[in-house]
């Protein structure tokens, strides 16, 4: 069926694979375009602005740069007139080519797109760091992220019995708020083997189920604790913006 494992598996290789190419194609166009902004705001004359080499498919004006795209996707480039010795150039841009330009000038032109790999690795190093941040598992949340289908004699657990859902919100067991995600799994380890009442919000909507929750033994202690067969979200844990 469309929705077996090998199925989906297939899909998240397709996926993976896609976004690396975009990814791809994205820093190597990132790269060109430190190339055109440097290259323009010095006053040289790039004319062309392309992803790929050979015939064009596709392509638009704007200015004196044509933007657009080649059928062999093996690359890109800017170009920028004067680059090439022999190459005639109009009388009129004398002054605009790429080799009429002071050394520094050209210098910043071939190091523009390299200085974007840093300020590109800089904002999503940023990004993830400060804004995406990473998964704390010290920081549990309320918020269901799995239920657990089957305990280890291969029976099904209380939760999916229960109905409990991914991202539902336990607010309550037996009608005694929980707040924290410390303070529900001390209540259901209490009850082993026994029935609980939960309060559930999905939604936005408020949902009352019952459990029966089966039983795991301390390995420490050999107490028996009820196991409901539930994991948490986690909160994520992100940088100082400035530090």
């Amino acid at each position: 069926g469309l929705d077996s494992p090998r199925w989906n598996e297939g899909r998240s290789e397709v996926l993976g694979g896609t976004i690396v190419i975009v990814g791809f194609i994205a820093i190597l166009m990132i790269h060109e375009g430190g190339h055109l902004v440097a290259a323009k705001a010095f006053g040289m004359k790039a004319t062309k602005y392309f992803l790929g080499f050979g015939p064009t498919l596709w392509s638009f004006q704007r200015g004196e740069t044509e933007y657009g795209i080649k059928a062999i996707p093996a690359g890109g480039y800017v170009r920028i007139i004067g680059m090439n010795p022999l190459e005639e150039v109009q009388p009129e841009d004398e002054g605009r080519t790429y080799m009429a330009k002071p050394f520094w000038q050209k210098s910043v032109v071939v190091m523009a797109g390299v200085a974007t790999h840093f300020v590109l690795a800089f904002v999503l190093l940023w990004t993830a760091n400060v804004i995406v941040g990473e998964p704390d598992r010290n920081k549990p949340q309320l918020e269901i992220a799995q239920v657990v289908p089957e305990t280890d004699d291969g029976s099904p657990t209380a939760a999916a019995l229960a109905g409990i859902q991914t991202g539902d919100l336990v607010l309550a067991v037996d009608g005694v708020p929980v707040a924290t995600w410390n303070e529900l799994t001390s209540v259901l380890r209490g009850h082993p083997n026994q029935r609980v009442l939960l309060d559930i919000q999905r939604d936005g909507a408020l949902l009352q189920l019952g459990a029966t929750l089966t039983s795991r033994t301390d390995p420490s202690s050999g107490e028996q604790l009820g196991f409901l067969g539930v994991s948490p979200q986690v909160g994520r844990s992100r940088d100082n913006p400035i530090m």
